[in-house]
């Protein structure tokens, strides 16, 4: 599971490096946690300080694309193991557009 939440967050990072948009993740077994900072948060206080707006606008596009991630920038995201390599491939491509979108609309 965990690799294929990698595959997952490596898009969705290298496409906010290449649209210039904060980004950083941490990924542990069927968990992981992603966030719109140049450093990954230690403390509540460090997530904060994180895009909480721009994680809304991301939250509302890629729900639109019947991806269904947690509400609130501080959750947490499981994977199972139906969310399999192609799946996750699929969502990542589907955050890659989200992002543009977002980016194209500030």
């Amino acid at each position: 599971m965990e690799c294929n939440a990698k595959k997952f967050l490596e898009i969705v990072n290298n496409a906010a490096k290449r649209l210039d948009i904060p980004f950083s993740y941490n990924v542990r077994g069927g968990m992981f946690g992603f966030f719109f900072a140049d450093e990954l948060p230690r403390n509540f206080d460090d997530v904060q300080k994180s895009d909480i707006d721009f994680f809304s606008k991301f939250f509302r596009k890629m729900l639109e694309k019947n991806i269904y991630l947690p509400p609130s920038a501080y959750e947490s995201c499981f994977i199972s193991t139906e969310h399999d390599e192609e799946k996750m491939l699929k969502a990542g491509r589907i955050a890659e557009l989200s992002l543009e979108e977002i980016k194209n609309e500030i």
